[in-house]
């Protein structure tokens, strides 16, 4: 929803957290594989664009921390809360990351529950839609 408006570097480097997310529960989900499709397709940055590396978390926050402004971070965050939720399971793991990342950004809890309500009611939204249109 909002990948497009990053810079491809930063692109680059949401896809290497959502690998990290992805694989955080020590298992891959269709679902999470899907949506990272899509994320790819919004950003126009696909696999033969970009092969994820698997750089370290570390290396990817100091330089999300270099290059990006605080309002790309939370774009970012709302994604990766996204990807989180895609498979309807939130492992302790994945929020344990989600944590890390939040702290690590010094990003505010409240922000973070907001971005998990909204993405629910979304969902929701969305369901009703398709509900409606079949």
């Amino acid at each position: 929803m909002f990948l497009k408006y990053l810079s491809e570097r930063e692109q680059q480097l949401f896809l290497e957290l959502c690998n990290l997310v992805m694989k955080s529960d020590l298992k891959i989900e269709k679902e999470e594989m899907d949506l990272i499709s899509e994320y790819r397709f919004e950003m126009g940055l696909y696999e033969e664009d970009y092969q994820i590396r698997g750089i370290s978390y570390e290396e990817v926050v100091n330089e999300l921390k270099e290059k990006s402004n605080l309002s790309n971070i939370k774009k970012i965050m709302f994604e990766l809360i996204a990807l989180v939720k895609v498979d309807n399971y939130e492992d302790d793991r994945e929020i344990e990351l989600i944590e890390k990342i939040k702290n690590d950004f010094k990003l505010d809890s409240d922000m973070i529950k907001s971005i998990s309500n909204v993405l629910d009611e979304l969902k929701n939204v969305y369901k009703k839609v398709f509900d409606i249109v079949g």
